[in-house]
């Protein structure tokens, strides 16, 4: 029993070791490469870099050689030697775990995507398990030699690997703390007593991405049931009219946290926030609130600087207890196994995260939480609810109904991915699967509000609900064919560009109110900070609503003329502008000549075009001046922006592309 828990120890150590050092060979080689490990901007040295990647291929190895160690034994038992033979096969084993993962990673990366991702199935793991055995007879010679080495050596085979892995595993950066080190180091927080005072308000931060300003069915009784965010808005203010400054999730969220307009901020796919401008959680942080982030979109990630100001920051996407290797082959192979198989997006899965992070911290101040919802976003897929999920008030809207989903390949499993089918026109949906699309859609809004529900109700068992300034809205809408169009990105138009906006105070005294001036996105942060009593960073383009009553046409500005909104930075196509001067919406292409106008009281969809109004010198001569003055924000920051930026991450981009950006 002696000699085989020897052997057993003797599998652990020396996988470790061999799988480890392939790890480190990658690691070497991605500093020599591209410098990626020993950069300006990184705090750790080079041992605390390089450890990470010889730990975790040096674990994987380990657990991959315990994984096969009964079955070898099984196998060694009819053999001479059996010892020797059980660890020959589990080292060999472990090894071939790992030609297993740059198979895969060389496969569905490199050689096939496509067919990897759409026809592979079980033919993919058919592949795989016979590169594991065709390794494992490659190898077995070389470990069994190994192994009759080590028997010659007796003990002292053992002391080396034992303390590489010891010394080793040491160096694993806590990357929790040196994470809140870089995105909290550089602030300072206000005098607590003074910045929180007892009774302080918290603040919770819900986006819901894509979702359509008439998917809320307290707006449209068309809608799918949103009973849970309709009790929201019941108990506080709708505003109707909220417009996004733009399309797509990077400038709106970028806008949203900062208060400034996406050309200041130079927004654009790889471009990330600029460090001197502070954001809505900088500003939480400083004034002694414990931050805290649930984000799911790609774009929301820490390479995008949205972790700024948060205590503790968890992504969707990114497996924290990987990052300190997250550039390894491996470590990208778990983060693609854990969100194509766990679909860790999901509202269900975002939302019990926050729930056991509210289990397991004590809040001992007041909480900033943010949670970004990915849902109604595509792809979509059909989701199953609890058979009665009425939420607390009247339910309204109208309940998705699964036989509008078509049975053909393009939904298959009551599913769609293929947006760029439709994009390269390989895909053109007729009129039962545009209703597909649509159903699929709302049901993912649907599901979304389940969820929330679960979510406020945490809240309120925690006694952190009815002390809270509550926003949820979304950062764009979603096209259906209104303008020809399909998704977002490519279009200013109200279907894309109108959003939902809910804002709930502790303890309103007038619940139910509904505003209905035109706003933007960019008034979510001074508005937030107006209600927190916080000091709003200076030169905002945005302005706090806290204050103006609401009224059927916005507050008028010094000129006696009504507030001018631009919605702009487009992710596909020409570019396009769209000013509103409510009612009047001119929109305007780099493809086409001239502008076109609307008149959204009479045509709130935008589809019938008129002619321009007759205050059209004045419209546009504010247009220029406003644009104007954004130019010279953005000089202002252009140098911060050129020393941000920094290599696009691989991983980052894939994560893009399979989502279709």
């Amino acid at each position: 029993m002696v000699r085989w828990l020897k052997t057993l120890l003797s599998i652990a150590c020396w996988s470790f070791l061999l799988v480890g050092g392939a790890g480190l060979a990658e690691g070497i080689s991605q500093w020599i490469r591209f410098d990626v490990l020993g950069g300006q901007n990184q705090p750790l040295g080079p041992l605390r870099l390089l450890a990470p990647y010889l730990v975790l291929y040096g674990w994987l190895g380990m657990v991959g050689g315990m994984l096969v160690f009964l079955p070898s034994l099984l196998i060694s038992l009819r053999t001479s030697g059996p010892r020797r033979v059980t660890f020959a096969l589990c080292v060999a084993g472990s090894l071939a775990f790992l030609a297993v993962v740059y198979a895969g990673y060389i496969g569905h990366t490199h050689l096939w995507p496509n067919w990897w991702e759409r026809e592979g199935g079980h033919l993919v793991t058919l592949l795989l398990v016979a590169i594991w055995f065709g390794v494992v007879g490659l190898l077995f010679w070389p470990t069994r030699r190994l192994a009759d080495w080590m028997a010659r050596q007796k003990t002292r085979t053992l002391a080396f690997p034992a303390v590489v892995i010891i010394v080793a595993t040491a160096h694993w950066p806590d990357w929790r703390q040196e994470g809140l080190q870089q995105r909290t180091g550089h602030l300072r927080r206000s005098d607590p007593e003074a910045a929180t005072p007892a009774g302080a308000p918290n603040l919770i931060l819900i986006t819901i991405d894509t979702w359509r300003h008439d998917h809320l069915s307290l707006i449209n009784p068309q809608a799918p049931p949103t009973p849970h965010l309709d009790d929201l808005a019941r108990a506080g203010t709708l505003l109707t009219n909220t417009w996004s400054v733009s399309p797509w999730t990077l400038p709106s969220m970028a806008s949203l946290m900062t208060g400034l307009s996406p050309r200041v901020l130079g927004s654009g796919k790889y471009v990330p926030l600029p460090s001197a401008v502070p954001t809505l959680a900088e500003t939480a942080w400083r004034q002694g609130y414990t931050t805290a982030a649930f984000a799911t979109n790609p774009y929301l990630t820490r390479w995008y600087g949205f972790d700024r100001g948060f205590e503790f920051f968890e992504h969707s996407l990114v497996l924290e207890t990987l990052l300190p290797a997250e550039r390894s082959v491996l470590s990208r192979e778990l983060h693609r196994q854990a969100t194509t198989r766990l679909e860790a997006n999901s509202a269900d899965q975002v939302v019990a995260r926050a729930q056991r992070w509210l289990a397991w911290h004590r809040i001992d101040r007041p909480l900033f939480l943010w949670l970004h919802f990915m849902n109604p976003h595509l792809p979509y897929r059909w989701r199953d609810l609890p058979a009665r999920d009425d939420g607390p008030g009247p339910v309204r809207g109208r309940v998705p109904d699964p036989a509008a989903i078509p049975d053909d390949d393009w939904f298959a499993g009551r599913q769609y991915r293929g947006i760029m089918h439709i994009r390269t026109g390989e895909f053109v949906p007729d009129a039962a699967q545009r209703e597909g699309l649509r159903t699929l859609y709302a049901r993912e809004v649907q599901f979304t509000d389940h969820w929330l529900g679960q979510l406020f109700t945490s809240l309120q068992q925690r006694g952190l609900w009815d002390n809270s300034v509550v926003a949820v809205l979304a950062d764009h809408g979603e096209e259906f064919w209104e303008h020809d169009g399909f998704e977002h990105g490519h279009s200013v138009m109200p279907e894309v560009c109108r959003v939902p906006w809910i804002l709930r105070r502790p303890a309103e005294l007038e619940s139910g109110q509904l505003w209905e001036a035109a706003v933007s996105t960019v008034d979510v942060l001074p508005t937030l900070c107006g209600l927190l009593n916080w000091p709003a960073p200076t030169q905002l383009n945005g302005r706090s609503l806290f204050g103006v009553q609401a009224e059927r046409e916005p507050p008028a500005t010094s000129d006696g003329s009504t507030r001018l909104i631009c919605v702009e930075n487009l992710l596909y196509g020409p570019q396009q502008q769209a000013w509103l001067r409510w009612p009047w919406l001119m929109v305007r292409s780099d493809s086409l000549p001239g502008v076109t106008w609307y008149d959204l009281d009479s045509d709130p969809g935008a589809l019938q075009p008129l002619s321009p109004p007759p205050t059209v010198i004045s419209f546009r001569a504010a247009a220029e001046t406003l644009q104007s003055h954004w130019d010279r924000q953005a000089a202002q920051l252009a140098p911060a922006l050129l020393a941000d930026r920094e290599a696009v991450p691989a991983d980052l981009q894939r994560r893009l592309e399979a989502l279709g950006y």
